[in-house]
């Protein structure tokens, strides 16, 4: 493994960790209650690939295909296919990762998880902490997200959330940044007119 892809993989870790922290209610009191509090929800929460996540190196899989300057990779032939459709499947869930992990914290942020929503929550993010720091790996987080699946129906409006970023994915770097930043004012404003 390069230095690249252990560096890249304490990111996620990392965000992982926050979320874990995050969802027990001493966490979310601090932070919620300041200032410099808010700041790290708004970047921690709304805005973690676009703050945070420029100060990691990005790894591609497809350099591993090909290698870094378009000569043979490290895959032999033999392997090639699997990795080939192992590197779609992650490149699909990358697709899909920014927005849908950030809808956990954004239900914390909003406090719209109860004490067993929290719990399965927490197990989903151990489970993830073992697929990021084993790469590649299944898991075992589907009863955590069945679970999930009527927090998820009681808050249409972080599902739209999510769609949309899943769509703004596909539209460049900018488009993306001005979309998380919407999404911080939109979750500030809905907290605060919720107190």
């Amino acid at each position: 493994m390069s230095w690249s892809f252990i560096a890249e993989n304490q990111y996620f870790a990392g965000l992982l960790l926050f979320q874990c922290v995050y969802m027990t209610g001493r966490a979310r009191a601090l932070l919620a209650g300041s200032a410099a509090g808010n700041a790290v929800e708004a970047v921690m929460v709304a805005l973690p690939y676009v703050v945070v996540r420029p100060c990691f190196p990005k790894t591609s899989f497809r350099d591993s295909l090909r290698g870094g300057d378009g000569r043979k990779g490290n895959v032999s032939a033999r392997n090639a296919t699997f990795f080939r459709v192992q590197t779609w499947v992650t490149k699909t869930f990358y697709v899909f990762a920014p927005p849908s992990s950030a809808t956990s914290s954004t239900t914390r942020f909003l406090d719209r998880l109860d004490a067993a929503e929290i719990r399965h929550v927490h197990l989903m993010l151990v489970f993830s902490c073992f697929a990021t720091t084993i790469s590649m790996r299944p898991t075992s987080r589907p009863r955590s997200w069945y679970k999930l699946a009527p927090t998820v129906a009681k808050s249409p409006d972080l599902v739209a959330a999510t769609l949309a970023g899943v769509a703004v994915n596909f539209m460049g770097r900018n488009a993306i940044r001005a979309y998380q930043a919407a999404v911080a004012v939109a979750l500030f404003a809905r907290r605060a007119g919720a107190v």
